[in-house]
């Protein structure tokens, strides 16, 4: 079980991380439950990740997108 922790004020919030694997190397994360998925973004000569509007079962039924 994967879970992702942050902070906000002083309470500790906890999210678990589903993850579907696509190929022997590749994997969709995304946040249980929802329908946000964890993507790699270029922005100028900088890689970031940043959560996308996309429910990662989905991707994983069209590997071309």
């Amino acid at each position: 079980q994967l879970v992702a922790g942050y902070l906000q004020e002083s309470n500790t919030l906890q999210e678990k991380i589903d993850v579907v694997p696509i190929e022997p190397d590749a994997l969709f994360l995304g946040l249980h439950g929802r329908k946000l998925c964890l993507a790699c973004v270029k922005s100028g000569d900088e890689i970031r990740n940043q959560l996308e509007a996309v429910n990662i079962t989905d991707l994983s039924k069209n590997k071309e997108e």
